[in-house]
């Protein structure tokens, strides 16, 4: 085990007996890692000075997932020692990642860990690079949000413009995914600093069109026209047909024509949105992308389906539902469909 190669005192199936305990199987993922990272903290030394070396030499046997419990055991104990815990930290992203962990030393300080993260963002390191951007995003999924920067972005300013150029594509991913998050609080600012760098590099123009995404899908008009989607004035729906009935867990197909002659040489960007029932609530409508493509022919044909099959995100009830057809972002066609019950 590796604990023991590190020299720590243990009874090795007490610890496991410890970790495996009769509660595990209730456990969900994030759920386990703090119980391991709890147990861990009871066969480590005391002191955190002392624990954190040991800690760092353990993570190197592991990877993904499971190393996960090392940032996790700073968060839990070493909240009072950011001189310590926060270098251990970027060290510690480059076996998995730091992202859920730094988010309490942002919480704590926020001034002084958001320009400690602005100096990771000019770091060789493209884990600690991405650091700097994932660990402070405003609503990261699976992270505790960071409420003070869900209401005031501003102070993200400085690393997603020292990251705008970065040339790693997981850098710029988060770069983009920070932007996103943002934007369901604060579009403005977003589209303020995307106009403002649009057009400064490739990497940049990636990083905006990906960090829109949730504004594009709402068809927010500057957005749309940033990107380069016209208003689709000329743009004709022909043969739209949607049928007229699914089962849940069975696939609904659509087609239609796009006349696209009055519109040769523009970008087009084709969605459909899906208004969901819910149960004893208002329709959920969800937006889904189709396709993007510059308009070179004077027709375009489209035969498509959507699948019904249940999935974990997501639970489907019987009655009306509406589809829709957006052409850069504006609804061209409509059609409702009745969603049944599996009868199989």
């Amino acid at each position: 085990m590796a604990l023991q190669k590190q020299g720590v005192d243990f009874e090795a199936a007490d610890f496991r007996k410890k970790v495996f305990s009769e509660v595990w199987d209730e456990l969900v993922l994030k759920q386990r890692i703090r119980h391991i990272a709890t147990c861990l903290s009871e066969v480590l030394p005391t002191e955190f000075s002392e624990a954190l070396p040991v800690l760092e030499s353990v993570s190197k046997s592991f990877s993904g997932l499971p190393h996960l419990v090392f940032p996790d055991f700073i968060e839990l104990y070493g909240l009072n020692k950011p001189l310590e815990s926060l270098p251990a930290l970027t060290r510690l992203t480059q076996g998995s990642s730091s992202e859920f962990a730094v988010r309490p030393f942002i919480e704590c300080n926020q001034a002084d860990t958001l320009k400690l993260m602005l100096q990771w963002s000019g770091h060789s390191n493209e884990h600690i690079r991405r650091l700097a951007s994932e660990g402070c995003r405003p609503r990261l999924p699976w992270g505790r949000a960071l409420v003070a920067l869900k209401k005031e972005p501003e102070p993200l300013r400085p690393i997603l413009d020292a990251l705008r150029f970065d040339n790693s594509l997981y850098v710029r991913k988060s770069v983009a995914n920070n932007l996103n998050d943002i934007s369901k609080d604060h579009p403005d600012w977003v589209l303020g600093w995307c106009c403002q760098w649009h057009g400064q590099s490739v990497e940049t123009d990636w990083i905006i069109k990906h960090g829109l995404r949730t504004l594009l899908k709402q068809g927010d008009a500057k957005a749309l026209t940033l990107i380069g989607y016209k208003n689709p004035q000329g743009i004709s729906v022909e043969n739209w047909t949607v049928a007229s009935e699914v089962a849940i867990g069975q696939k609904i197909d659509f087609q239609l024509s796009l006349n696209l002659e009055k519109f040769m040489g523009q970008k087009v960007r084709l969605e459909y949105a899906i208004s969901f029932v819910r149960k004893q609530k208002t329709p959920y409508r969800k937006v889904f992308k189709i396709s993007e493509f510059m308009a070179i022919t004077a027709v375009k044909n489209i035969n498509k389906h959507h699948d019904f099959k249940m999935i974990s995100t997501r639970t489907y009830y019987a009655g009306k539902h509406k589809m829709e057809l957006l052409v850069n972002g504006v609804v061209m066609a409509e059609s409702e469909f009745t969603v049944s019950e599996n009868r199989l």
